[in-house]
């Protein structure tokens, strides 16, 4: 799954003992080699046998790298998991109660990519966050890898008194949370599509998107480390009302296949396994 270095890891690893590979979420590219995920992707999808991508426009990516053959439209477990796990969120975490924030308007805030800790933008961007948390209150679960970078970069820096930083939480309070904030700031992958699931307004810290079906309607705004470009996208996202939010759920159905790609996956999977043992008697 995905495209982390164990993804990668894996893949290869398999690929040189011939053991067929799957990779799921295949087909993403955001076009900046620069980024080690991007070359993760492109590498693992070059070597699957079979290939499930989540949306069409990563079957149109895959597509044009001439790997038609072995690729597959089923849409994203991410959502099938959130829709799983958002219930049971609700009942068991009780995060945003203890954090005081109940019949508040609040942001989210994650960073942890590489481009944005590991450069004097990191320093940009808190001093942006500072700001934007003049207007509202922002909870920060914290990676140790941007504290530590925090720490090289911008050690004179410090927390304007409505940014939280917290240690990082579990999938259960982390998706309570977003779910129930007004705005979410993140340079993340995957949350750019959880915010989106849940009509949660967004604003990447990135010069660029793997998920442009996150933009549709303004769901999800792409503003790199400009201060002012972060404080319009905040603005933006605080006006949506609940007939945006509605269209934005039904946006995100649509396009990430509405809840059911495990059991396609798994349909896909057995009439290959089906198809192979013909093939070989």
């Amino acid at each position: 799954y995905g495209d982390t270095n164990s993804t990668l890891a894996a893949a290869i690893a398999a690929a040189k003992r011939t053991v067929p590979v799957a990779h799921v979420e295949a087909g993403l590219r955001s076009f900046n080699r620069a980024m080690p995920e991007e070359i993760n992707r492109i590498v693992t999808d070059h070597i699957s046998a079979l290939l499930f991508a989540p949306t069409q426009t990563a079957i149109d990516n895959l597509r044009a790298e001439n790997l038609s053959a072995a690729t597959y439209l089923v849409g994203d477990v991410m959502l099938d998991a959130l829709l799983f796990n958002k219930e049971l969120a609700l009942s068991r975490s009780d995060i945003v109660r203890q954090f005081g924030l109940n019949g508040r308007r609040y942001g989210v805030v994650t960073i942890h990519r590489a481009g944005n800790t590991d450069t004097e933008r990191l320093g940009e961007l808190l001093d942006a966050l500072n700001k934007v948390a003049r207007d509202i209150p922002l909870v920060f679960p914290m990676h140790p890898r941007t504290a530590a970078k925090a720490g090289q970069y911008c050690a004179n820096w410090s927390p304007h008194e409505n940014l939280r930083i917290v240690e990082p939480l579990g999938y259960l309070g982390f998706l309570q949370l977003f779910d129930s904030a007004a705005i979410v700031l993140t340079d993340s992958g995957g949350l750019q599509k959880e915010a989106f699931f849940v009509a949660t307004p967004c604003v990447t810290l990135r010069d660029e998107t793997e998920w442009p079906e996150t933009l549709e309607d303004g769901a999800n705004i792409v503003v790199g480390a400009d201060e002012r470009k972060i404080f319009d996208a905040v603005e933006a996202g605080l006006a949506r009302d609940d007939a945006w939010k509605r269209s934005a759920l039904n946006n995100a159905f649509a396009a990430f296949g509405g809840g059911k790609a495990a059991r396609l996956i798994v349909e896909e999977l057995v009439n290959w396994i089906i198809r192979s043992r013909k093939d070989h008697g």
